[in-house]
């Protein structure tokens, strides 16, 4: 045997040495690991992670770069280890930004003289699905110049849980910070409701209240607000209980429920409340709950205000409206906003919850607007030149005209012209007419939009194969919140303002809407419009000539 080459022994020595060495800086890896990942904050992660590659290596001081906001080069975020040199009056040493460069290119460890030979440095970068976020650096003595592989690979598995840690930690931070805003927007809200003259108590379809404001408990002697959640009818007193549960049953069962008078007993006076009722419905019009409005009616038993009611009602649909639709905007823009960061499937699953209810609202809201603007006179369009028929191809491409069990078909006449027309009012025509038309055909079947000119008007006829009208029903159809009563309308959804909606903004072009139809045979719904090249003189709403 080679006198130079190691005893048996000795060689078997080393390697327990190594083993034992292995294992405990498996051991050390593991452990710091677990402090690493459990730190939430940016500054704790960075702590631990420096604490725990000094230990490592033995380095007497660090430095830890993190990439800019700029999302170019590397910012010097923290030090440790350098005071006693700053106190000698010189200037530690610190990677150019080539090598902080080159370090972030290469994804690499790398050790690196100083500026003589007994310092040495070693950069780290923190590398996650394949991004450099930050890099640290390690001074170390002579003997760590050439730092063993092992060492190199635990420095780069615990820069690997550092740099995933360091982005879980921002995410929370972004999280936070969009949460904390949602809940000032859901405050906002809350607010809004509770500032509010009349009481306001929204409950879903089995009557388990969603939202009340202070005015309704007042109203309702309810002596907290903490009862979302709670089935309404117990929280009642008796007097009151029957015809609330009547009144909440017709609206859902119907869509809309006439206005009545309650009267219960506050502090021993009695105490007339009138309440309304509307459904709240989602984007596939599906009901989903019910708003009760409360009005104190003690000052309303003189007849002169009594008929002032309607106004007062429209009034405040308008003005709850206007203040319901910036929260529930910025609510849905935030939700939108957390989508499309990295989520669970649960969180997902919420925000697309929070999304669609959102959704739902400002739909309702948009169409109680419109009626009020409608009733107020106050509706204005904004007309341009354009052509019908690409309005018709816009409606036809959009989710809400499609359905598996109807056809929908349009036809366009040659002679149709470009004419003057508020494209956005005259869409919001076309959706309520072939989406009534589907609700009245649940049997399915062809629905055609037909487009033509007559007498120098454009008609727009929306035609159906459905259940029908009967002539007693057609003298009301264009009412608010009429529905047409019977066994085959009783399961269609709607609050009875589509219609009423149509015939505004109809008239307010100066046209009007007409219906032909019989029972068992369909419906025809026919928009005429006069055509005009220029817009009229006048831009508030325009008298039907056809009235």
């Amino acid at each position: 045997m080679d006198a130079s080459s190691p005893a048996p022994q000795d060689t078997a020595l080393q390697e327990i040495e190594a083993l034992r060495r292995a294992y405990e800086v498996s051991r050390f890896v593991q452990e710091r690991s677990r402090e690493i990942r459990g730190a939430r904050a940016t500054s704790d992660v960075v702590k631990a992670f420096a604490e725990a590659a000094r230990e490592l290596v033995g380095s007497g001081g660090t430095q830890f770069y993190l990439r800019g906001q700029s999302g170019e080069g590397m910012v010097l975020h923290k030090t440790t280890g350098d005071t006693t040199i700053r106190r000698l009056g010189a200037a530690p040493w610190r990677p150019s930004s080539e090598l902080l460069g080159w370090v972030t290119k290469e994804r690499r460890t790398t050790t690196v003289p100083g500026e003589n030979e007994r310092d040495w440095h070693t950069l780290v970068p923190l590398v996650v699905a394949g991004e450099v976020s930050g890099v640290l650096v390690l001074d170390v003595p002579q003997a760590a110049g050439e730092l063993a592989q092992q060492t190199v690979e635990a420095l780069s598995f615990l820069a690997e849980e550092a740099a995933a840690a360091l982005i879980a930690a921002e995410e929370r931070g972004r999280l936070d910070d969009e949460l904390g805003r949602i809940d000032r927007e859901r405050s906002f809200l809350a607010n809004i409701l509770d500032s509010i003259t009349n009481g306001i108590l929204v409950a879903d379809l089995d009557g388990r209240i969603l939202q009340i404001n202070r005015n309704a408990a007042a109203m309702l002697d309810i002596q907290t607000l903490d009862v979302v959640g709670q089935p309404f009818e117990p929280l009642l007193t008796e007097e009151v209980r029957t015809e609330l549960r009547a009144l909440f049953d017709e609206t859902v069962q119907v869509g809309f429920a006439m206005e009545r008078l309650v009267t219960t007993h506050l502090g021993g006076t009695e105490f007339p409340i009138a309440v309304g009722s509307s459904l709240l419905r989602d984007d596939a019009l599906q009901a989903f709950g019910c708003i009760l409005v409360f009005r104190d009616m003690t000052a309303s038993r003189e007849m002169d205000r009594l008929r002032k009611l309607d106004q007062m009602k429209s009034d405040f649909v308008a003005n709850v409206s206007h203040e319901l639709r910036t929260p529930l905007t910025s609510i849905k823009a935030y939700c939108e906003a957390l989508a499309g960061m990295e989520r669970t499937p649960q969180e997902l699953e919420f925000l697309q919850v929070i999304e669609e209810e959102g959704d739902r609202l400002i739909e309702l809201i948009e169409d109680l607007l419109n009626v009020s603007r409608i009733q107020s006179g106050t509706l204005r369009l904004h007309q341009e030149l354009a052509h019908p028929g690409d309005l018709v191809k816009e409606v036809l491409a959009l989710s809400k005209t499609h359905s598996d069990r109807h056809t929908v078909t349009s036809k366009v006449d040659a002679d149709v012209p470009e004419m003057m027309f508020d494209w956005n009012r005259m869409k919001e025509i076309l959706i309520n007419l072939i989406s009534n038309a589907m609700k009245y055909s649940p049997a399915g079947g062809e629905i055609s939009v037909a487009l033509s000119v007559s007498e120098g008007n454009l008609r727009i006829a929306v035609e159906d194969h459905g259940i029908g009208i009967s002539a007693e029903d057609q003298q009301n159809l264009f009412q608010q919140f009429y529905r047409v009563d019977g066994s085959l309308t009783a399961q269609v959804a709607g609050t009875g303002l589509g219609l009423a909606i149509v015939k505004g903004i109809a008239e307010a072009h100066g046209g009007a809407i007409t219906v032909r139809s019989e029972p068992g045979k369909g419906s025809v719904f026919t928009v005429v419009l006069p055509i005009r090249k220029e817009p009229p003189p006048d831009a508030a709403p325009q008298k039907s000539p056809f009235s």
